[in-house]
C-alpha cells in the first residue's frame, strides 16, 4: 500500500471521486489507506465522502407534533421529560414496557426502529429530528434535567394528558383490594413535583400533597430522591381526570389498576370527587 507524497493525478481523481466513492473506494483504486485519504481530503477540504452508504438512515416521523399544544403532544412531553433524554440532534424514550414505546412510536407516526439493550430487558426508541429537539427546549425541555426539573408551562386543559405520561415514565399506580388505590411519582427533582402537586390543587381542589424525600447509601455514595404519593379518594379524582379522554394512549397496566379500582364491590364504592367536573367544558 503506498505511503507518502502524493501526485497531482492523485489529487485531481480524489477530488472528482471522493464525495460520491466514499474513501474506502477511492483508497482501494489509489492503493492507499481509507485513512490517508481521508487526511488528505480533510486537508484539500473537499466534502466527507460516504460512497452509497448514506451517514444517516432517514426515517419518517411527524415532525410537527411538538409545535402546538394538543393531548398527544403534551402526553409526549410527559413521557420524554420522565423516562427520555435529549441531545443536540435526537431525544430517546428508554422503557422495559416495549409495548409502550410502540404507542409512543405510533403516536410520533415514526419508522424509527425500537432497540433492545441486550441482557438488560430494557427498549429505547430513539428519534434523530433537530427540529424536533428545537421545538422540545423551546417549550423547557433540556439537557442533564434530572436534579433541576420543573413543570413546563402546560395549559390547564392538557395539563393531565401531561400528568399522565409523566407518571407512566416517573410514576406507578396500585390498587390493593380492601385497600387503598395509590398513586406515586418518583423523581430527582423536589421543583417538579412541588409543581404538580400545586396544579393538582388547583385544577381538581385537592388538599396540596408535600413531596417527602428518600435517601439512601449506596456503594457510590448517598442516592436522594422524592415521591410524591396520593391514596384513596385523592387518587381516584386524580385518576378520573387522567383516563376521562385518554384513548388507548398509556400505560396500559396503570390504567387497568384504576378500572380494578371502579369496579370494586358497591359497598366499597366512594365519591368520585369533581374530577369529571373538569372535563365538562
Amino acid at each position: 500500500m503506498k505511503k507518502g507524497h502524493w501526485s497531482p493525478e492523485e489529487h485531481e481523481y480524489l477530488r472528482n471521486h471522493y464525495t460520491k466513492d466514499g474513501s474506502i473506494n477511492v483508497g482501494k483504486f489509489l492503493n492507499r489507506s481509507h485513512r490517508a485519504v481521508g487526511c488528505m481530503a480533510r486537508y484539500l477540504g473537499l466534502k466527507r465522502g460516504w460512497g452509497n452508504k448514506p451517514r444517516y438512515r432517514k426515517y419518517a416521523v411527524n415532525d410537527q407534533v411538538f409545535k402546538t399544544w394538543s393531548r398527544v403532544s403534551a402526553y409526549l412531553i410527559g413521557a420524554i421529560l420522565a423516562d427520555g433524554n435529549i441531545g443536540e440532534r435526537e431525544f430517546n424514550i428508554v422503557s422495559k414496557d416495549e409495548n409502550w414505546l410502540k404507542k409512543i412510536k405510533s403516536a410520533l407516526k415514526s419508522e424509527h426502529p425500537i432497540s433492545v439493550f441486550t441482557g438488560q430487558n430494557t427498549y429505547r426508541l430513539r428519534i434523530g429530528n433537530k427540529s424536533m429537539v428545537n421545538d422540545l427546549k423551546s417549550i423547557g425541555l433540556t439537557e442533564n434535567k434530572s436534579k433541576t426539573l420543573t413543570l413546563p408551562d402546560v395549559p390547564d386543559r392538557f395539563f393531565f394528558d401531561f400528568l399522565r405520561g409523566y407518571i407512566d415514565g416517573d410514576g406507578s399506580i396500585w390498587y390493593r383490594p380492601k385497600k387503598s388505590l395509590i398513586i406515586k411519582i418518583t423523581t430527582g427533582s423536589p421543583y417538579i413535583l412541588d409543581d404538580l402537586s400545586d396544579t393538582i390543587t388547583k385544577l381538581l381542589g385537592i388538599e396540596r400533597h408535600a413531596p417527602s424525600v428518600c435517601v439512601q447509601k449506596r456503594h457510590q455514595g448517598i442516592s436522594t430522591w422524592y415521591n410524591l404519593t396520593y391514596c384513596g379518594n385523592c387518587a381516584a379524582n386524580i385518576c378520573e381526570a387522567l383516563y376521562s379522554n385518554s384513548s388507548d394512549l398509556c400505560l396500559t397496566r396503570k390504567k387497568h389498576a384504576f378500572l380494578s379500582y371502579k369496579n370494586r364491590s358497591k359497598r366499597d364504592e366512594r365519591s368520585k370527587g369533581n374530577a369529571s367536573k373538569y372535563y365538562s367544558d
